[in-house]
């Protein structure tokens, strides 16, 4: 996607959580280059970094017309590790937050979107997977995702705020040392520059789609600027 595609001069200011994390950083560097005003939330502040739990104060709140919600405990394998982690962690926060935002008057609402995970289909065999197929997730991580968008998909359809959720897959294009436990190409990139031979968590055998950088900021983009809401919605019952 070409970076002339962006359109500048946004006046919408973002709160973007999980800013000492991988792809948060990224997401925001992007979004300011193309005219977003934005702010970065994780549970450490410090160096422009504002703390979490400032996020749920609504005069801090009510300034800000979207929130990507990238901040999340675990990734993939350590999720299996820290067995039900995001119980304990990031859906009670996300509760909190949702209960923060609906206490805003409805004009100060802001847009929330919520960058999901694509685990949440399972194993897809050779047919890939589309928002209209049943989830079956096999992850404490994948359940744990899941689990926040039921909690997403009731408070839109309460009539809370907008929302939306985008089930990604692996987001790739940023190198990066290789030491963090996911982000299969950038380690694979680590180890060819420094010689070394690259260590996989699983069997190797699992097949892998991929999402670059680039294509996935435009897709936050244009899910702002058209407001774009829940991007499935399909009742399971």
């Amino acid at each position: 996607v070409s970076q002339s595609r962006y359109y500048v001069g946004m006046s919408l200011k973002i709160a973007i959580t999980g800013g000492r994390g991988r792809w948060a950083p990224v997401v925001a560097e992007k979004m300011a280059a193309i005219g977003y005003e934005v702010v970065l939330f994780s549970r450490k502040s410090g160096e422009k970094i504002q703390g979490l739990p400032s996020l749920l104060d609504p005069t801090v709140l009510s300034e800000f017309g979207a929130i990507l919600h990238f901040g999340w405990g675990t990734v993939s394998k350590t999720s299996e590790v820290r067995e039900g982690a995001e119980w304990k962690g990031d859906l009670p926060f996300l509760s909190r937050l949702l209960r923060a935002v609906a206490s805003l008057p409805v004009d100060r609402r802001p847009h929330f979107v919520f960058p999901s995970t694509g685990a949440v289909y399972g194993d897809c065999s050779e047919k890939a997977a589309t928002e209209d197929d049943l989830p079956r997730p096999k992850s404490y991580y994948a359940s744990a995702k899941l689990a926040a968008e039921d909690l997403l998909r009731a408070h839109e359809k309460h009539g809370k705020s907008p929302v939306t959720i985008l089930r990604i897959t692996n987001l790739y294009g940023r190198p990066d040392s290789g030491s963090k436990p996911q982000g299969l190409i950038a380690r694979l990139h680590a180890c060819h520059r420094d010689c070394r031979s690259p260590v996989i968590w699983g069997d190797g055998q699992a097949t892998k789609d991929f999402l670059h950088e680039v294509d996935f900021v435009e897709a936050l983009r244009l899910c702002l600027k058209k407001k774009i809401t829940v991007l499935w919605y399909r009742d399971w019952e």
